[in-house]
């Protein structure tokens, strides 16, 4: 329904369960819409121009399955509420005030882009809940001094915190399996990082540009690391087991290393 002009009215049928990106996009007569709690996911765009969420006064606009679409309100100090159990697409995307968030228990996703140029954004409370987090969901959040992801999380995605260059310590969840593209790229304060056992796959530039890296320790699991993980001219000492893959690797691409 993109750019339907005329349309002014949409009830969403029960047993829907996802509205997909640009859905209602640049319908610029649409002022009622109707989302039954079947629907879990809301991708991103899905209303944007268009008069239903632009005159939301709400602070917290939650439709469908307690998915927070939109944080409008002006609070530095921001506590969710317990209805959410999803944060949506861009749910506080750019919010010039926002500098703590404390997510309920029950939340289980954060949505791409969530918190994305959240430049103020100095601390969240991710509860033990969340199993999911979505690309670029901490993107450019330049304030954010730490992270403590839940252990459920198996996957750090392709660009999660690029550009958190105030980002210093991060907690990584012990059930990853790996680490994306892009996914801590210039994080430039970040000095040391353990990697859990169990992660697999370290992707092309997943540290790269983090010029405070010193250290990162690296488990046995780790089978195969991107000859870009650290970028071209790391300055990063890998701890490993010895004759693991990682000092093998730190070997073979001239990085300083420890076995252990």
């Amino acid at each position: 329904f993109t750019d339907c002009t005329s349309l002014r009215s949409v009830t969403i049928p029960d047993g829907v369960t996802a509205i997909r990106s640009c859905a209602f996009s640049g319908c610029k007569s649409l002022e009622y819409i109707a989302i039954p709690e079947s629907v879990e996911e809301i991708e991103g765009e899905a209303f944007e121009f268009t008069p239903w969420l632009e005159n939301q006064s709400r602070d917290f606009v939650v439709e469908g399955k307690g998915i927070l679409i939109k944080y409008n309100g002006n609070d530095e100090n921001v506590i969710v509420p317990d209805n959410v159990l999803s944060i949506g697409w861009s749910a506080f995307e750019s919010c010039e005030n926002v500098r703590r968030v404390t997510l309920p228990h029950g939340v289980t996703r954060i949505g791409a882009f969530a918190f994305y140029r959240s430049e103020k954004l100095e601390t969240v409370y991710i509860p033990d809940s969340v199993t999911y987090v979505d690309i670029c969901a901490f993107e450019e959040c330049k304030s954010l001094v730490s992270i403590s992801l839940p252990d459920n999380i198996t996957e750090i995605p392709d660009s999660a915190f690029a550009y958190c260059g105030k980002l210093q310590y991060v907690k990584l969840p012990a059930g990853a399996t790996q680490i994306d593209e892009d996914a801590f790229l210039r994080c430039e304060s970040l000095e040391s990082v353990t990697i859990p056992d169990g992660v697999k796959i370290i992707a092309d530039g997943a540290f790269e540009c983090c010029f405070g890296l010193k250290s990162i320790a690296i488990p046995d699991s780790v089978a195969y690391i991107d000859e870009s993980a650290f970028g071209l001219y790391p300055n990063v000492v890998i701890t490993a087991p010895k004759g693991s893959y990682a000092i093998e690797f730190a070997k073979n691409n001239f990085i300083g290393y420890e076995e252990i």
